[in-house]
């Protein structure tokens, strides 16, 4: 019988799995998914009021299928996957 192999998010991105210190907003992936139909409504809504959406292309720089859904950088992280110390 073969070997299974599970991934996760975060193996996946090759990224390091949460701790303490990362961001709870984007689950400390630097990224949140939302549907296409939300994005104005989102933009409006973020800290800054505008966001940056990546991941539209492929490597070789054609266009993505577009399935609705896009990945926004996150907006309370700025994609550093890291809480926001908030000083006062």
């Amino acid at each position: 019988m073969g070997k299974i192999i599970i991934e996760d998010r975060y193996s996946a991105l090759g990224i390091p799995r949460p701790d303490k210190d990362s961001c709870d907003e984007c689950d400390a992936t630097g990224y949140i998914p939302i549907q296409a139909s939300e994005l104005n409504s989102y933009a409006c809504n973020s800290p800054k009021g505008r966001v940056l959406v990546v991941g539209q292309k492929e490597e070789d720089g054609t266009p993505m299928p577009d399935d609705g859904w896009l990945f926004l950088q996150c907006p309370v992280c700025e994609g550093t996957r890291k809480k926001q110390v908030v000083e006062s």
